[in-house]
């Protein structure tokens, strides 16, 4: 992440960031409450993020994000996201556990490990030998306590092989379906992320988020598409990297 900055003023840039969301502005007070810290202390911590050029800050005001505040901090959201989406759904951890430990991996782990476990998460949603099926069974062995049926996975896995075949001798398969696929007012949630990597899952196109095609360009490209109650602008190249399901 950004080295100028500490984990604790991420914490306050990411809290204007959100509190921008849902007012469009942010106030000292409002601040001071989601962090539960002082007034002054949320001052002294604006000033500095604000000669950082990160947000717009003077005494009695509002306060806002700058354009470069505004890309930051969506890619600190995105990379706390992808903590929880690992601690929640691939690990199976109680939410306040995983909220929890979400923040300390996130302000410790450098970017190459960032980006192995957003290809580790992004490989369990999508090989044909994971998935969400051997999820709740690794979910039914460590939090539910129940033994693993080794020869029903077996004959599981026997099956994705089977299917392999049929697509290798050239039996037709219906390909994924992705945000290029859509049209404007159509509502998907994403499910996995094809050959993206990090740069969407900055944007917050993680599994599992809720997207809708606003528009298309004349010729199809670039698509405009809402989500998290922002607005965003997808090229061809990136919209079909993008897998959904209709909703």
């Amino acid at each position: 992440m950004n080295n100028q900055l500490t984990p604790t003023q991420e914490n306050y840039l990411v809290a204007v960031y959100e509190l921008e969301q849902e007012n469009r502005v942010a106030r000292v007070g409002e601040i001071a409450k989601a962090l539960a810290v002082g007034l002054s202390s949320v001052s002294s911590a604006l000033r500095i993020l604000a000669d950082k050029g990160l947000l717009n800050y003077s005494p009695h005001n509002f306060i806002t994000l700058t354009g470069e505040g505004l890309s930051l901090s969506r890619r600190l959201v995105a990379r706390r996201e992808v903590m929880l989406d690992f601690l929640q759904k691939i690990l199976a951890l109680p939410a306040a556990v995983a909220e929890r430990n979400a923040g300390l991996l996130e302000n410790t782990i450098d970017e190459e490990v960032y980006e192995r476990l957003l290809a580790f998460v992004d490989f369990i949603r999508t090989c044909p030998r994971t998935g969400d099926e051997w999820l709740a069974d690794f979910r039914n062995r460590w939090v539910a306590g129940k033994s693993q049926d080794c020869q029903s996975c077996m004959e599981k896995g026997l099956g994705s092989l089977f299917c392999k075949s049929e697509v290798e001798s050239g039996k037709s398969v219906a390909p994924p379906l992705t945000l290029a696929d859509l049209q404007a007012g159509d509502l998907v949630q994403v499910v996995a992320l094809r050959n993206a990597g990090r740069r969407l899952a900055e944007l917050g196109l993680l599994p599992g988020a809720v997207v809708r095609v606003e528009k298309f360009a004349p010729l199809g490209d670039p698509c405009e598409i809402s989500l998290n109650g922002a607005r965003l602008t997808l090229r061809r190249e990136d919209a079909v990297a993008v897998a959904v399901e209709p909703l």
